[in-house]
């Protein structure tokens, strides 16, 4: 993507597609932003979003949140969106069904002492890389916007049962939900398989 300025004319962003996996239900693409923009974190999140939505879709389109805090692509039908970012790193996950998810992390150790908060008994009894267990995380991000953030127990309502390289297998109400993954040197990356 171009770099492009907007009402905040002294302010430069440059914004390059580092990643486009196309999907059989729809399309993710990355993003990082190159520079240091002199804006708060929000005025940032909100810039990206409107000017990446603008580009696939219309001047028309935008971006709004539901009550629930999921996003909501307005002016374009039967399109639905699932948006992350960490850092300067933002992951669009655009599809024609309303359940996807998808979640971008910053590589980072998680402390020990936190592994309670998110993982259950079962995964807690596993021994996982530091690696894995980010991944963990993501897919249970991933799997709270791929149920629209009504999941009262994040922790027990998934389970992740194995990690490969490229993939994450889980369990949630009776089903097996597959979440791809992309790990580099800088983030990790997942995104539902599943369509529940």
């Amino acid at each position: 993507m171009k770099p492009f300025k907007d009402k905040y004319s002294h302010i430069y962003i440059d914004l390059e597609s580092i990643r486009q996996v196309k999907l059989d239900n729809g399309q993710i693409f990355l993003y990082k932003i190159k520079n240091n923009p002199k804006l708060t974190k929000n005025e940032i999140k909100n810039y990206v979003y409107e000017k990446v939505i603008k580009s696939f879709f219309n001047n028309k389109a935008k971006i709004k949140n539901r009550k629930s805090g999921e996003p909501l692509i307005v002016g374009v039908n039967n399109k639905f969106i699932s948006i992350s970012h960490s850092k300067n790193y933002f992951a669009f996950y655009i599809s024609n069904f309303s359940k996807i998810g998808v979640d971008i992390e910053m590589n980072r150790d998680i402390p020990i002492a936190g592994y309670s908060y998110f993982m259950n008994e079962d995964e807690l009894s596993n021994k996982w890389s530091k690696n894995e267990v980010l991944s963990i995380w993501c897919a249970k991000e991933a799997f709270i916007k791929l149920n629209k953030g009504k999941v009262k127990d994040w922790k027990e309502a998934l389970t992740v049962k194995e990690i490969s390289k490229n993939q994450i297998t889980a369990f949630a109400f009776g089903k097996k939900i597959i979440f791809a993954k992309i790990q580099t040197n800088i983030y990790t990356f997942v995104y539902s398989l599943t369509i529940l």
